[in-house]
């Protein structure tokens, strides 16, 4: 009889103490959930101000700039070319006196 009553006792405490671990576990759950909503919250609140902050700068993209970058190229070589004639011109001039 007293095995019994033993195996009974334990059952309960174990019970009990399974019962206990998923009160805790359940409890860290809901606080771990807590947690992460205000980071998530900042996260979200970060990111808006950050893409508010970036909307003011003036920038451009990169692609903007290999263009420009591209165009300023051109540039310059049509601006060699032409002093280039000019040379070639102040010679004849000079070269007519």
């Amino acid at each position: 009889m007293t095995l019994v009553i033993r195996s009974v006792v334990l059952n309960s405490l174990e019970i009990y103490n399974l019962l206990v671990f998923i009160m805790l576990e359940t409890l860290l759950h809901a606080i771990l959930e807590q947690v992460d909503q205000p980071k998530k919250d900042l996260e979200k609140n970060l990111r808006a101000l950050l893409n508010e902050a970036v909307e003011k700068l003036d920038l451009v993209s990169k692609q903007e700039i290999e263009r420009q970058h591209h165009a300023l190229h051109q540039a310059n070589l049509r601006l060699k070319s032409l002093q280039e004639q000019v040379t070639l011109l102040e010679q004849q001039i000079h070269n007519k006196k």
